[in-house]
């Protein structure tokens, strides 16, 4: 059974995501590209999970070796519903 990272993996490599306006506006805020919010979860690894979280279940993802300045936040990622 796939977890979770490599469910979030795979809707990123499949273009199935997309940012909300308030987490672009922290990316730009904080001079974070969404190139670089990709290249952080196609190489992290989910080091807190938030299944009860306010909006929804989310999780902080961690790199090591990837350097952004300034340091990021949480750019409030949302994958799209499944299609059915």
């Amino acid at each position: 059974m796939m977890d979770l990272m490599e469910k979030i993996r795979e809707r990123v490599k499949a273009g199935d995501y997309r940012f909300t306006f308030h987490g672009f506006e922290r990316c730009t805020e904080r001079k974070i590209s969404p190139n670089e919010i990709e290249d952080v979860i196609l190489s992290g690894e989910i080091i807190e999970n938030y299944p009860q979280d306010k909006y929804g279940p989310s999780c902080l993802v961690s790199v090591k070796d990837h350097v952004i300045s300034p340091p990021m936040g949480s750019p409030h990622f949302t994958p799209l519903r499944e299609r059915g």
